[in-house]
């Protein structure tokens, strides 16, 4: 499996994609806009042949959807639309709960002593990352080695 992993952002988003069985920071997408980002997700897709795409959704404390929860959703029908006509059709959607990525993302940071500058693309980055590795987990408990 190649997958991506996306944390969307209003300024920046994350984008971790998969080495082997791992998560990895891959790239930050610095653009505003759903459809822009939209467009730049499937060129990813499409240059590391990507088979799955892995969004943030962050629901509400409750695990309810909330107003964040429907722009996930609405950028994903935007990707897929731009998936379609980059001939990627048959790549996966899912989304991921990403309940608290950002504050896992913030203490990892400065646990390591991260807190120049960057810090805020760092965290865009590496909640990507926690996205992707909370994905592959659950692939790997819903599909146990025989």
């Amino acid at each position: 499996m190649k997958a991506l992993g996306i944390d969307l952002g209003d300024a920046r988003t994350g984008v971790a994609s998969t080495e082997g069985l791992l998560a990895r920071g891959f790239c930050l997408i610095r653009e505003s806009g759903l459809r822009r980002t939209a467009r730049r997700v499937a060129d990813i897709a499409l240059a590391e042949k990507a088979d799955t795409v892995v969004i943030g959704d962050p629901l509400n404390m409750d695990g309810s959807a909330g107003e964040k929860s429907g722009r996930a959703h609405a950028f994903g029908k935007l990707l897929e639309g731009q998936l379609f006509a980059r001939g990627l059709e048959n790549v996966r959607i899912v989304y991921q709960d990403e309940r608290l990525t950002s504050v896992e993302a913030h203490a990892v940071l400065k646990e390591t002593g991260n807190t120049d500058a960057g810090h805020r693309e760092k965290v865009d980055m590496l909640a990507a990352e926690l996205i992707l590795e909370r994905f592959l987990e659950e692939e790997k408990r819903r599909k146990p080695e025989e």
